[in-house]
């Protein structure tokens, strides 16, 4: 029987372990727990180890968002994938007219949502 655990900080132990011991095997043995460490210093952990192990893969991102993402941003425009925060930050335009009785006033804004959220939509 095998058991599986669903106590994040045992499943975080696991990877940690995995993560050191795959970076002794290409980095040595002396150099894994500062890499570790370094890795573990970053917004995205994953992300890092992956990238020293030299098998990160960027994610697929859609062209255009899904018509749920950041519904108050109109026209959205991909502009980057911050790997390292999950983010995809993209141009659009909003309605700065606060008073839904005037014409809508549209300006330019960049703004930033999650990788989910621009391809699975979030609902705002």
């Amino acid at each position: 029987m095998v058991y599986r655990s669903t106590n994040l900080s045992i499943m975080k132990n696991n990877f940690t372990k995995i993560a050191s011991y795959a970076l002794s095997m290409s980095y040595g043995a002396e150099k894994a727990p500062l890499l570790a460490e370094m890795c573990d210093a970053t917004p995205n952990a994953v992300v890092a180890i992956e990238t020293l192990l030299g098998i990160y893969e960027e994610p697929l991102i859609n062209i255009l968002p899904h018509k749920d993402c950041e519904k108050r941003v109109l026209d959205k425009e991909f502009v980057s994938y911050d790997k390292w925060n999950d983010r995809v930050h993209f141009k659009g335009k909003y309605n700065s007219n606060n008073n839904d009785e005037d014409a809508p006033v549209y300006r330019e804004t960049t703004s930033y949502c999650s990788l989910r959220s621009w391809n699975e939509g979030n609902g705002w």
